[in-house]
């Protein structure tokens, strides 16, 4: 604790500033205490001096020793307003944080009301209430301090808790307490210590200025702020009176002020060396059965966005099998829905997200059925989740050790041994050099390319049955990201696991799939097999267009790079969208005849081939023949 002090500049000045504050309250009310209440009229007022230091008040007792006897009192009740904010505070925001739907927005607004009132009017409004004295003020300024600390805790646990760690975590099984404790608050302990310990200096002054005001502590009992008070009424005759109690004030909250700033950079230093619970899937059609021997098995697969102005479908009756074994990609811009399908199946939607399927379950169990205390081990078995920014999605505050093995510790029920020896295995197979050293290494300490692959160990850690990989080489180098593809594809291969890779680039997916699932605008354009687009070549125009834009390195460089005209149509906003009907795509297609305005249906090309376009039956006005009569 105290060497972590010492790295700070501000830790030294703090640590024997609050030593000292410490001593002081401990032993000034014994050395000082009498001297303190001993009265003399004769030496009333006098001026400082080497028998009085800081001189005497109007009734001749010494000021010196009742500052000193006055520091026990003051200290105590500024801990105790500040123990009671932050306890209350801290706790509200947190629950604000992790709860959904009305009750957050509920607490949200309360806070915010609460916080537009002056703490000191609060703490005025509560005294009066409460009573005077010493129990009074600090019920009242601890009472005045909670909105304070609960929008503090608010604001840090929702920017943490939407964290792609925290969604790892989650997906693992961790309970929530452990979430909480090793995923939110270590990330967020900096800005919690620093306002904790600062508002030590806070408390102190709002209970001196009750006291000060004539609310606070009453006579015989003092405190600095009842000093402050009888001493500003002499202060002409006698201004050490008044000086020397608001002096102890000040550097009091510099010191805990300072504690706060040398505590938060400890905090920092040590962790650099060392679920919003999903929204669960609802079955719209009751009795539906699972097709046996798919592993994932998405039929009418829905997700609407509940928390937008107006409630729309991101995703719109996404149907989706993946086999033992098979690899499958989702390709599409963005805001296309990709990530939201994967999500859905992983169970890691957000608050706020609702689901609805016909069918949507994994290795033939239904989530919607799922029991909540097995859904965590369950998931952990079946599915692995590597993320597009694995510095986001590794938490900063632990060692890539903690994180690769806590899983399979929870689940598994092994040894950390064991669990350690697994994880130097599959940091191996990833290719990563010194496995003992990444184990031992923060994420901040390796580059893209190594978190990446340490990403995939960990998703390998759970043996799961199904890889869902959300553009895994977002941000990566041609060498690094064939490099990364190439790992997945070794280890899949070891395992017979199946694959869902999402990504942007079509012809980066077509070489390492089986079958391509091409989305734009929340739907369904084209599904074709890779063997299909390679000897026949795609059918919807938007899968043409992704294809045509994928930069060449034997193209003309006096050429403008292929792209698709206009912006990507993002589902609340595409022509189809909010039952408005037509093709999502026909505001860019450059083939849209006068069918596109209606909703095509998924049209079966061939074998392992449909596409959702109205080209596929109808002739076009410049007489070619429809796609399904020229194969």
């Amino acid at each position: 604790m105290i060497s972590r002090l010492g790295r700070s500049r501000a830790g030294w000045p703090a640590f024997i500033g609050v030593c000292l504050l410490i001593m002081l309250a401990v032993t000034g009310p014994i050395i000082w205490g009498e001297r303190a209440l001993a009265q003399d009229p004769s030496s009333a007022l006098l001026p400082p001096s080497p028998d009085h230091w800081f001189g005497t008040d109007s009734l001749g007792r010494d000021l010196f020793a009742r500052v000193m006897t006055a520091s026990r009192l003051s200290l105590l009740m500024a801990l105790a307003a500040n123990a009671i904010g932050a306890a209350v505070g801290l706790g509200l925001g947190i629950v604000a944080a992790f709860s959904r739907g009305w009750l957050r927005r509920l607490l949200g607004r309360a806070i915010d009301v609460a916080l537009s009132f002056p703490d000191i009017l609060l703490a005025v409004i509560v005294i009066t209430i409460v009573g005077m004295g010493v129990t009074g003020p600090v019920v009242a300024v601890g009472v005045a301090m909670i909105p304070g600390y609960a929008r503090l805790a608010l604001t840090l646990g929702a920017s943490v808790a939407g964290r792609d760690y925290v969604d790892s975590a989650r997906l693992l099984g961790l309970s929530g307490p452990r979430i909480l404790v090793h995923y939110v608050l270590r990330n967020v302990a900096e800005p919690l210590l620093t306002s904790v310990c600062t508002s030590v200096g806070v408390a102190l002054l709002s209970v001196s200025s009750l006291s000060f005001l004539g609310l606070g502590v009453q006579p015989p009992d003092f405190d600095w702020g009842a000093m402050l008070t009888e001493g500003v009424r002499y202060f002409y005759l006698s201004p050490a009176w008044a000086l020397s109690s608001a002096a102890l004030i000040a550097l009091s909250g510099l010191t805990f002020g300072l504690l706060g700033e040398a505590l938060a950079h400890g905090a920092s230093a040590r962790n650099g060396r060392r679920r919003r619970r999903a929204t669960a899937p609802q079955a719209a059609g009751a009795g539906a059965a699972p097709r046996p021997g798919a592993l994932v098995d998405a039929a009418d697969l829905t997700v609407t966005v509940h928390e937008a102005a107006e409630p729309f479908d991101a995703v719109k009756s996404v149907s989706l099998q993946v086999a033992p074994g098979e690899a499958v990609g989702i390709v599409g811009e963005s805001s296309s829905g990709k990530s939201l399908t994967a999500a859905a199946i992983a169970d890691l939607l957000p608050p706020g997200i609702g689901v609805r399927a016909e069918r949507l379950a994994l290795d033939g169990q239904p989530l919607a059925g799922l029991p909540a205390a097995g859904r965590g081990r369950f998931l952990f078995e079946k599915v692995a989740m590597i993320y597009q920014d694995p510095m986001a999605a590794l938490n900063p505050a632990l060692r890539i050790g903690t994180q690769l093995t806590e899983g399979a510790i929870q689940h598994r029920r092994i040894s950390r041994a064991r669990a350690e020896q697994r994880a130097r295995e599959l940091l191996a197979e990833a290719r990563l050099p010194d496995p003992e050293r990444v184990m031992q290494s923060y994420p901040h300490e390796l580059s893209g390319g190594m978190r990446q692959r340490v990403m995939i160990a960990m998703a390998l850690m759970s043996e799961p049955k199904v890889i869902i990989a959300d553009e895994p080489t977002t941000a990566l180098d041609v060498t690094t990201q064939a490099a990364v593809l190439q790992v997945l594809d070794d280890a899949r291969a070891r395992r017979d696991s199946s694959l869902v890779l999402i990504s942007h680039n079509l012809a980066v997916v077509a070489n390492h799939v089986d079958r391509i699932v091409v989305m734009y605008a929340g739907s369904v354009m084209e599904v074709i097999g890779a063997s299909v687009l390679a000897e026949h070549g795609p059918a919807h125009p938007y899968t043409l267009a992704l294809l045509r834009s994928v930069v060449r390195t034997d193209q003309d460089r006096d050429q403008p790079l292929p792209s698709i005209p206009g912006s990507p149509a993002s589902a609340p906003t595409a022509p189809g969208a909010a039952g408005a009907g037509g093709c999502p795509f026909v505001d860019r297609c450059p083939d849209a005849f006068e069918p596109c305005h209606t909703v095509p249906p998924l049209i079966t090309l061939a074998v392992d081939h449909s596409s959702r376009c109205w080209l596929h039956l109808q002739d076009r006005p410049d007489g070619v023949a429809p796609v399904a009569a020229q194969r």
